[in-house]
């Protein structure tokens, strides 16, 4: 749906109506607050808190060129202001360092980037299952190459082939999804 129906939806101030809107962003906007809090439930509040003050402002609402930035800039700022809030502890400082960080980004930015490396996990999940192990244990986990040869006894060169084949499979497969977004 565009922006100016769901605002038009919004504005005619049915409950019915706002549980569309509320469907169509409160996951996306869920995954995008965990990404920042690393708290399911702190971000299920900051999420609420969004779509609650997005329905009480629903009268000056028309303002707002586009709803999904309008949610997306709203649950940002619940973040950082929680951030700001728990910055007593350790790990919350290195978040707020990495917030600081994303916040050069825009929320189109990272949106990509989430989508991108749903992708990018799923293509490597349909990997066949030897060279899936190699490719995580080397890329991911950071191995060298003896390391994962000695971990899954197999030889060296039985790996950097593993290691390839993944490679050649990753790029024919994001390739192909690249193909498909373009033409969509």
């Amino acid at each position: 749906m565009n922006d100016r129906y769901l605002i038009n939806y919004l504005q005619n101030g049915k409950e019915s109506d706002f549980t569309v809107i509320f469907n169509e962003f409160y996951t996306p906007l869920l995954l995008y607050a965990c990404r920042f809090t690393e708290n399911q439930a702190v971000a299920e509040d900051i999420v609420e808190e969004a779509f609650i003050g997005l329905w009480n402002k629903r009268d000056s609402i028309s303002e707002i060129l586009s709803l999904k930035s309008y949610l997306y800039t709203v649950t940002r700022n619940g973040c950082l202001s929680w951030i700001r809030k728990n910055k007593r502890e350790n790990v919350i400082n290195r978040t707020a360092s990495v917030l600081e960080e994303h916040l050069e980004r825009t929320a189109l930015e990272n949106l990509i980037y989430s989508e991108t490396m749903t992708k990018i996990y799923s293509a490597i999940d349909r990997l066949p299952t030897q060279c899936r192990r190699v490719f995580i244990l080397h890329y991911i986990e950071g191995k060298k190459i003896s390391e994962i040869a000695k971990e899954l006894n197999i030889s060296v060169g039985t790996v950097k082939t593993h290691k390839v084949r993944g490679i050649d499979l990753l790029q024919n497969s994001l390739l192909s999804v690249l193909f498909l977004m373009l033409t969509t």
